[in-house]
């Protein structure tokens, strides 16, 4: 009967942790489409004001005012919700204003608004057990850390805490903070300036979640059967650059894409992978990691949406100027060309008129009439993975396999040793006769 209660307490213990583990890094192999995206619907934080100052490595902190900020989602739409922000003012001096969170409507994203004051919250995918990794949105950038989990209460209700260093400026004006395993912000620090006649004060306002209610689901529409197919699918690019040596463009090394979070409304979130080659050392997918984060047209995707005259891709618009055929590594490709053109710089993208993939894209500069790409990204089947071989740039397979043979580095050295071995030998006898 012990062993029995002893196992079952185990099992207690143990499931929550299991649940509530967060990954080390984004799923590559297996992304994710998202139909829809959680929120609370009632939100309530204290926001407490102060002051610290420092005397002989003895830290005080001064409180001016302390507010109660309650967030109302009075509706929702395709991942935008509009909230009803109420600020009311618990302890405040008479001559003191705070503008840093004020009463009245605001929509938010919840794909790509992160930590906003306006509605404190982060998608929990975007949340990795990663020493430090980066979050790239449309607005901000924000490099965090993981450091640690804990178990928090609010109104008698437990849950848990991730606990991150953030080491950019963006989210708050300390060190870490703290973000529930649902995403909500639970803990955060911002600053807060104020300007009068004659000076400029600076506050730090610390943001604690104490209550929550009304969990529901923001559905999202879906922008195409075929935009969730390409982004669930990796990508292999050869990249060259321009040889001042050669005075051609030379191969420089492999670039991977992967959109590892796929909203179906057209939000992504991808990453960039450069490869890097040791000889006789598996290949190194540089695994750092950060994440681009954005509408379908803030980011330069490896597909496009739309096939018409006139494009968006990376922020940038790009105009149809062509459709031909191309071959890449003796493959035929009947693609679309576009065109983003300036003064001095030129970006060409061949999209494939068959499925709108990206099977090349050249960079350049323009002077007068004559055209110098220094850069091209040029598209390769088959995607490597990681492998115990040096990898020839110049030489491109269709077949996915090598063009040689791989050696282990541990025969490699005992052949070196060997070698090394009988040379010596044939020395000592000539020196002897």
């Amino acid at each position: 009967m012990m062993s029995k209660y002893l196992l079952l307490m185990i099992l207690v213990l143990t499931m929550p942790l299991a649940v509530l583990a967060i990954p080390a890094q984004p799923n590559y192999s297996s992304p994710q489409a998202i139909h829809q995206i959680p929120y609370f619907k009632t939100l309530k934080y204290i926001a407490t004001v102060y002051n610290q100052t420092k005397v002989s490595n003895t830290t005080k902190i001064i409180v001016i005012a302390n507010y109660t900020i309650s967030y109302n989602v009075v509706n929702q739409s395709n991942g935008n919700i509009l909230v009803n922000i109420n600020t009311t003012p618990i302890h405040s001096p008479r001559n003191f204003t705070f503008n840093l969170i004020k009463s009245g409507n605001y929509t938010v994203n919840l794909e790509e608004d992160m930590l906003s004051l306006n509605y404190p919250y982060v998608f929990d995918k975007y949340l990795y057990n990663a020493s430090i990794y980066e979050l790239a949105f449309p607005k901000i950038s924000i490099e965090m850390g993981y450091v640690n989990q804990t178990k928090v209460s609010i109104n008698g209700i437990n849950y848990t805490a991730f606990e991150y260093s953030n080491y950019s400026t963006i989210v708050s004006s300390e060190e870490h903070f703290y973000v529930l395993s649902n995403g909500l912000g639970y803990s955060f620090n911002t600053t807060y300036t104020t300007n009068t006649s004659d000076t400029t004060l600076t506050y730090t306002v610390n943001l604690h979640l104490i209550e929550l209610s009304g969990e529901e689901n923001s559905t999202l529409s879906t922008i195409s059967t075929q935009f969730i197919s390409n982004a669930e699918k990796p990508y292999q690019y050869t990249l060259y650059e321009y040889s001042s040596l050669s005075n051609t463009l030379q191969p420089v090394t492999y670039i991977q894409a992967y959109y590892p979070i796929i909203f179906s409304n057209g939000y992504l979130a991808g990453e960039e992978i450069e490869l890097t080659f040791d000889s006789g050392a598996p290949v190194n997918q540089n695994f750092g990691f950060g994440l681009d984060i954005g509408n379908y047209t803030s980011i330069p995707l490896t597909f496009t949406y739309s096939n018409t005259s006139q494009i968006i891709w990376g922020g940038k618009i790009f105009h149809k100027v062509n459709t031909t055929t191309i071959n890449i590594y003796g493959t035929n490709y009947m693609v679309n060309e576009y065109q983003n053109v300036s003064s001095s710089n030129i970006i060409k993208l061949y999209f494939s008129s068959d499925n709108n993939i990206l099977v090349e894209r050249a960079e350049g500069t323009i002077n007068g009439n004559i055209v110098n790409i220094t850069s091209e990204l040029i598209y390769t089947q088959h995607v490597i993975t990681p492998n115990s071989t040096y990898i020839n740039y110049a030489h491109r397979v269709t077949t996915g396999t090598l063009p040689f043979s791989a050696v282990a580095p541990s025969e490699s050295l005992i052949i070196t040793i060997i070698i090394t071995l009988v040379i010596v030998a044939i020395i000592i006898l000539l020196y002897k006769r």
